[in-house]
């Protein structure tokens, strides 16, 4: 199996043309905008509500294998309901791959379902099951489950650590990482 930048784990008959032959090429990959609209009227009843609109540009290097060469756009839904220090979640998303010479992609529906515990004002914690339809054919759907810590260290800052573990072979076996 390789990677496919911005779309996962692909097998060797995903890749239509593929003439590359050299390993560990760098270099920038490729640019992601988003904007987030929150329906705020509905946070009275503790009930949040967001809609997400996502584009990948492709300003990766696809000679080197850094992008796909085409643009992805995806939307997305998420709705949370704070109940006491639980916040439950859900998101559910669809993803337009822009359509490769080179890869057989396929648009893709993604889901999440989690919750968030709040330790502090500052602090929560929570899990989250995360399941996609893989963007390529052949590939294995990634399924993954993931632990996070969220730190609200002032106003406008904060840091989120995730750990997470692959349950199919579409999905790492581990990852971990952080944001600010």
């Amino acid at each position: 199996n390789s990677i496919i930048p911005g779309a996962g784990v692909a097998a060797q008959s995903d890749f239509v043309n593929d003439s590359r032959t050299g390993d560990g090429d760098s270099g920038i990959g490729d640019l992601y905008l988003s904007g987030t609209y929150s329906v705020e009227n509905l946070e009275q009843q503790n009930i949040y509500l967001d809609l997400t609109a996502r584009v990948k540009l492709p300003t990766g290097n696809r000679n080197k294998g850094l992008s796909t060469g085409k643009t992805d756009v995806s939307f997305q839904l998420d709705v949370a309901r704070l109940y006491g220090d639980v916040l439950p979640f859900a998101t559910i998303g669809y993803r337009f791959v822009g359509q490769s010479a080179r890869f057989n992609l396929q648009n893709t529906w993604y889901a999440s379902l989690g919750f968030s515990y709040y330790r502090t004002e500052r602090l929560s914690l929570g899990m989250s099951f995360d399941f996609r339809k893989s963007a390529t054919i052949d590939a294995p759907d990634p399924r993954e489950l993931q632990v996070f810590a969220d730190y609200q260290i002032s106003e406008d800052w904060a840091v989120y650590l995730y750990g997470a573990a692959g349950l199919s072979d579409g999905s790492p076996d581990q990852a971990a990482g952080f944001h600010f």
